[in-house]
């Protein structure tokens, strides 16, 4: 059985954390995202000074686990829905506010949650497969907890567009919205990203942290503004058309407001 997060440390000072469930997309499970956070809050009173997120095979993030979503929208209650969707509130504003470097090496699709992934991450690098999608609406859901760092990142044009139409699009678009920072060939990524690590690590660790808490400063986000994000997650995985949009999805057929 594939561990679903692999968890390692390359060279002093840098974490990397892999995404390993090629089959699911490397879409995020509760069990993951209770070890993100965990980990999360380790690297945070380390010394570790930088953070990469990455994943296996040619998927880097499908976000949140469908399968998790249909069993918390039909089985359990209000409460435990509202808690998940809290989770992954505070997942995103963790990773959005760890006073290390974080940079995000994508090597293919990222989709919903993974894109609010990239958005709260530092530096995004992506290989020249990689595609990208705000893609709740098609399944019946919003993109409530990761809008705010999607908004911050692309800037609220963009972000109309692309979670409205909730449209693919490819790398030479994330990169001209601002939602990658470079692109690379596949075979380039991994240099590339050594590339950065080596630069960061010769800054001073005391004038890194400084600077990033100044950055935040201006993009923090308070707890009523997280909690009211995750209120509307939790509200409509619970509505009909939600239900029908990611059972839909699993059964891999159109869902019902498609009219031909």
């Amino acid at each position: 059985m594939l561990q679903p997060l692999i968890i390692k440390y390359p060279r002093p000072y840098v974490c990397e954390i892999i995404f390993n469930r090629p089959k699911q997309s490397n879409a995020l499970d509760q069990k993951m995202i209770n070890t993100l956070h965990k980990t999360f809050s380790e690297l945070q009173n380390s010394d570790i000074r930088i953070l990469v997120l990455s994943s296996s095979r040619h998927t880097f993030c499908s976000g949140a686990d469908l399968h998790d979503m249909a069993s918390f929208s039909l089985t359990e209650s209000e409460h435990e829905n509202l808690n998940a969707a809290l989770q992954i509130a505070h997942l995103l504003n963790q990773l959005n506010n760890l006073s290390l470097v974080t940079i995000a090496k994508v090597n293919g699709a990222t989709y919903g949650g993974g894109v609010g992934l990239l958005c709260c991450c530092d530096l995004v690098v992506a290989s020249h497969l990689a595609r990208f999608s705000l893609s709740e609406l098609k399944l019946g859901l919003i993109p409530a907890t990761i809008m705010p760092y999607v908004l911050s990142t692309i800037g609220e044009r963009n972000a109309r567009r692309f979670m409205l139409t909730a449209e693919t699009f490819n790398h030479k678009i994330a990169l001209q919205i601002g939602l990658i920072n470079e692109i690379v060939t596949e075979f380039e990524l991994d240099n590339t990203i050594t590339e950065h690590i080596n630069n960061i690590l010769a800054t001073g660790p005391t004038a890194q942290k400084q600077c990033k808490k100044i950055l935040l400063h201006h993009s923090h986000l308070n707890q009523k503004q997280i909690e009211a994000s995750a209120i509307l997650l939790a509200d409509i995985r619970k509505t009909t058309e939600a239900i029908e949009g990611i059972d839909a999805f699993l059964n891999k057929r159109e869902p019902n407001w498609i009219q031909h």
